[in-house]
Protein backbone atom coordinates (compact mmCIF):
# COMPACT_ATOMS: atom_id res chain seq x y z
CA UNK A 1 0.00 0.00 0.00
CA UNK A 2 1.52 3.25 -0.39
CA UNK A 3 0.75 6.72 0.98
CA UNK A 4 -1.66 7.91 -0.72
CA UNK A 5 -4.22 5.22 0.21
CA UNK A 6 -3.36 5.53 4.22
CA UNK A 7 -4.14 8.93 3.43
CA UNK A 8 -7.58 8.37 2.02
CA UNK A 9 -8.61 5.78 4.68
CA UNK A 10 -7.32 8.22 7.55
CA UNK A 11 -9.46 10.98 6.21
CA UNK A 12 -12.15 8.16 5.14
CA UNK A 13 -12.46 6.87 8.91
CA UNK A 14 -10.96 10.08 11.04
CA UNK A 15 -12.34 12.66 9.00
CA UNK A 16 -16.16 11.99 9.08
CA UNK A 17 -18.05 14.64 11.53
CA UNK A 18 -17.71 13.79 15.10
CA UNK A 19 -20.39 14.48 17.37
CA UNK A 20 -20.62 18.00 19.27
CA UNK A 21 -18.82 18.46 22.41
CA UNK A 22 -21.25 18.22 25.51
CA UNK A 23 -21.00 20.37 28.77
CA UNK A 24 -22.59 19.16 32.21
CA UNK A 25 -23.20 21.49 35.35
CA UNK A 26 -23.81 20.40 38.52
CA UNK A 27 -26.95 22.90 39.57
CA UNK A 28 -26.85 23.10 43.50
CA UNK A 29 -29.81 24.79 44.04
CA UNK A 30 -30.49 27.04 46.90
CA UNK A 31 -33.59 27.96 49.29
CA UNK A 32 -35.23 25.47 51.10
CA UNK A 33 -36.81 23.26 47.91
CA UNK A 34 -33.48 23.16 46.34
CA UNK A 35 -33.92 22.57 42.29
CA UNK A 36 -30.43 20.83 42.34
CA UNK A 37 -29.04 17.99 40.13
CA UNK A 38 -27.50 18.79 37.02
CA UNK A 39 -28.06 20.25 33.00
CA UNK A 40 -26.13 19.15 29.94
CA UNK A 41 -25.66 21.53 27.44
CA UNK A 42 -23.87 21.53 23.78
CA UNK A 43 -22.05 24.98 24.26
CA UNK A 44 -20.59 26.59 27.08
CA UNK A 45 -20.29 30.51 26.24
CA UNK A 46 -23.73 31.07 25.04
CA UNK A 47 -27.73 32.45 25.74
CA UNK A 48 -28.80 29.08 26.31
CA UNK A 49 -32.65 28.31 24.42
CA UNK A 50 -34.58 24.67 24.76
CA UNK A 51 -32.27 23.01 21.89
CA UNK A 52 -28.45 23.93 23.41
CA UNK A 53 -30.06 21.72 26.32
CA UNK A 54 -28.88 18.00 25.67
CA UNK A 55 -29.89 16.39 28.85
CA UNK A 56 -30.69 17.76 32.44
CA UNK A 57 -31.90 16.52 36.13
CA UNK A 58 -33.58 18.46 38.31
CA UNK A 59 -35.16 18.13 41.86
CA UNK A 60 -35.24 14.14 40.89
CA UNK A 61 -36.99 15.12 37.84
CA UNK A 62 -35.28 13.78 34.33
CA UNK A 63 -35.18 14.35 30.72
CA UNK A 64 -34.87 10.88 30.59
CA UNK A 65 -38.53 10.46 30.84
CA UNK A 66 -40.40 10.19 27.88
CA UNK A 67 -42.55 13.16 26.45
CA UNK A 68 -40.04 15.48 28.82
CA UNK A 69 -39.85 19.49 27.81
CA UNK A 70 -37.46 21.95 27.91
CA UNK A 71 -39.12 25.73 27.32
CA UNK A 72 -36.44 28.51 27.17
CA UNK A 73 -38.26 32.15 26.84
CA UNK A 74 -36.13 35.46 26.96
CA UNK A 75 -32.11 35.24 27.31
CA UNK A 76 -31.41 35.11 30.81
CA UNK A 77 -30.20 31.52 30.74
CA UNK A 78 -26.62 31.38 30.06
CA UNK A 79 -24.00 29.07 30.21
CA UNK A 80 -19.88 30.07 30.60
CA UNK A 81 -16.73 28.03 31.00
CA UNK A 82 -17.56 28.75 34.93
CA UNK A 83 -20.98 27.93 35.64
CA UNK A 84 -24.76 28.00 34.60
CA UNK A 85 -26.48 31.38 35.38
CA UNK A 86 -29.91 32.68 35.17
CA UNK A 87 -30.90 36.14 35.53
CA UNK A 88 -34.11 36.69 37.60
CA UNK A 89 -33.91 40.29 37.63
CA UNK A 90 -36.73 42.51 36.87
CA UNK A 91 -37.12 43.35 33.30
CA UNK A 92 -37.85 41.26 29.70
CA UNK A 93 -39.43 37.91 30.29
CA UNK A 94 -36.97 35.12 31.17
CA UNK A 95 -38.39 32.05 31.57
CA UNK A 96 -36.47 27.92 31.74
CA UNK A 97 -39.00 25.56 32.18
CA UNK A 98 -38.12 21.94 32.37
CA UNK A 99 -41.13 19.97 32.88
CA UNK A 100 -41.71 15.55 32.76
CA UNK A 101 -44.69 16.75 30.89
CA UNK A 102 -45.44 17.78 27.28
CA UNK A 103 -46.58 20.77 26.64
CA UNK A 104 -46.04 22.46 30.06
CA UNK A 105 -47.15 26.39 30.09
CA UNK A 106 -43.72 28.73 30.90
CA UNK A 107 -44.38 31.25 33.46
CA UNK A 108 -47.56 30.01 35.34
CA UNK A 109 -46.04 29.68 38.76
CA UNK A 110 -46.90 26.25 39.84
CA UNK A 111 -49.57 25.74 37.06
CA UNK A 112 -46.76 22.67 35.96
CA UNK A 113 -46.62 19.60 37.99
CA UNK A 114 -43.44 17.44 37.87
CA UNK A 115 -41.58 20.20 36.93
CA UNK A 116 -38.56 22.81 37.66
CA UNK A 117 -39.00 26.57 36.51
CA UNK A 118 -36.85 29.66 36.75
CA UNK A 119 -38.53 32.90 35.87
CA UNK A 120 -38.05 36.34 36.81
CA UNK A 121 -42.10 37.10 36.60
CA UNK A 122 -44.92 34.97 37.58
CA UNK A 123 -48.53 35.92 37.35
CA UNK A 124 -49.93 36.28 41.25
CA UNK A 125 -46.75 36.84 42.91
CA UNK A 126 -45.90 40.55 44.46
CA UNK A 127 -42.19 40.27 44.06
CA UNK A 128 -38.94 42.34 43.76
CA UNK A 129 -36.89 39.71 42.14
CA UNK A 130 -37.42 36.08 40.75
CA UNK A 131 -38.73 32.41 42.03
CA UNK A 132 -37.71 28.92 41.38
CA UNK A 133 -40.74 26.73 41.50
CA UNK A 134 -40.18 23.42 42.05
CA UNK A 135 -44.27 21.43 41.95
CA UNK A 136 -43.94 17.71 43.13
CA UNK A 137 -47.57 15.75 43.49
CA UNK A 138 -47.64 17.17 46.76
CA UNK A 139 -47.43 20.82 45.50
CA UNK A 140 -45.33 23.59 44.50
CA UNK A 141 -42.32 24.58 46.35
CA UNK A 142 -40.91 28.58 45.29
CA UNK A 143 -37.69 29.70 46.48
CA UNK A 144 -36.68 33.44 45.92
CA UNK A 145 -34.34 34.32 42.98
CA UNK A 146 -31.97 37.39 43.34
CA UNK A 147 -29.63 38.92 40.70
CA UNK A 148 -28.05 37.03 37.76
CA UNK A 149 -27.84 33.77 40.11
CA UNK A 150 -25.36 31.41 39.50
CA UNK A 151 -26.72 27.99 39.11
CA UNK A 152 -23.89 25.64 39.46
CA UNK A 153 -20.82 25.44 38.23
CA UNK A 154 -19.46 23.11 35.17
CA UNK A 155 -18.66 19.33 36.24
CA UNK A 156 -17.25 17.79 33.01
CA UNK A 157 -16.71 18.13 29.53
CA UNK A 158 -17.32 15.34 27.41
CA UNK A 159 -14.95 15.16 24.11
CA UNK A 160 -16.49 15.13 20.71
CA UNK A 161 -16.67 10.82 19.62
CA UNK A 162 -17.33 9.29 16.51
CA UNK A 163 -20.80 8.62 17.10
CA UNK A 164 -21.67 4.89 16.10
CA UNK A 165 -23.49 5.71 12.49
CA UNK A 166 -20.40 7.18 11.86
CA UNK A 167 -18.39 4.83 12.66
CA UNK A 168 -20.01 2.14 10.87
CA UNK A 169 -19.83 4.72 7.33
CA UNK A 170 -16.14 4.69 8.11
CA UNK A 171 -15.49 1.46 8.65
CA UNK A 172 -17.56 0.08 5.47
CA UNK A 173 -15.54 2.44 3.19
CA UNK A 174 -12.33 0.84 5.03
CA UNK A 175 -13.43 -2.23 4.22
CA UNK A 176 -14.58 -1.56 0.65
CA UNK A 177 -11.31 0.10 0.02
CA UNK A 178 -9.34 -3.00 0.45
CA UNK A 179 -11.41 -5.07 -1.19
CA UNK A 180 -10.49 -2.52 -4.22
CA UNK A 181 -7.04 -2.70 -3.05
CA UNK A 182 -7.02 -6.79 -2.82
CA UNK A 183 -9.03 -7.07 -6.47
CA UNK A 184 -5.91 -5.31 -8.79
CA UNK A 185 -3.55 -7.26 -6.59
CA UNK A 186 -5.36 -10.49 -8.40
CA UNK A 187 -5.66 -8.74 -11.59
CA UNK A 188 -2.37 -7.71 -11.76
CA UNK A 189 -0.84 -11.18 -10.63
CA UNK A 190 -3.12 -12.98 -13.11
CA UNK A 191 -1.60 -9.88 -16.03
CA UNK A 192 1.84 -10.91 -15.34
Amino acid sequence: MNVKAFLFIGLTVFGTQASASTYTYDITGFGPEPASGDITTSCDNCVLNASDITAWSLAGFSSKVAGSTVVVIGNGLVATPTGIFFNFNPGSTNDALFSELPNPTPNSGNANPLSVEYTNSAPGYFFHQGWVFVTNPEGAYGTEGFGNANLGPLHSTVAPEIDARTAASGITLLLGFLMVLRGRRVTDKLMT
